[in-house]
């Protein structure tokens, strides 16, 4: 398997998503890191922490418009359609977890889910999805 997953396969699109998307989350991990450890560090509280918690959070905003601009930018039709039932299938995921969650609350008083649940269902079954998508054109390719 190769690093062009869902991105192109080596298409300047994909090339460009791929540039994109390791700065994002790297920019992720770093703001993450050091958010976390000013808030450990220095007290803080009302808007201040607030705006503190959120830093972490505009990288991963910036992820979601990287992979619009990379469905803007790729000029292969197949690669969009798989980039683009990838995110159908995340949306469809995270949807129906938030969808079962507040019924889950709303009739049956259960909790709220935690911290980054909706985070990891919809990029875990967006990379799930990429590669079984991956796997499939290979096995269809062999036949």
């Amino acid at each position: 398997m190769h690093w062009s997953i869902g991105c192109g396969r080596g298409s300047a699109a994909g090339k460009r998503y791929l540039r994109r998307l390791l700065i994002a989350w790297s920019l992720y991990v770093l703001l993450l890191i050091l958010c976390l450890e000013l808030v450990k560090k220095v007290p803080m509280h009302g808007w201040v922490l607030y705006a503190v918690a959120v830093i972490p959070a505009l990288p991963v905003l910036a992820v979601l418009a990287v992979m619009g601009l990379y469905l803007q930018e790729e000029t292969d039709e197949y690669l969009r359609m798989l980039a683009m039932r990838s995110l159908m299938i995340a949306s469809g995921a995270l949807l129906g977890t938030i969808v079962v969650n507040d019924f889950l609350r709303a009739i049956a008083h259960g909790s709220a889910l935690g911290p980054f649940v909706c985070f990891i269902v919809f990029f875990g079954t967006y990379g799930v999805t990429q590669i079984a998508q991956e796997m499939a054109a290979r096995g269809a390719g062999d036949a």
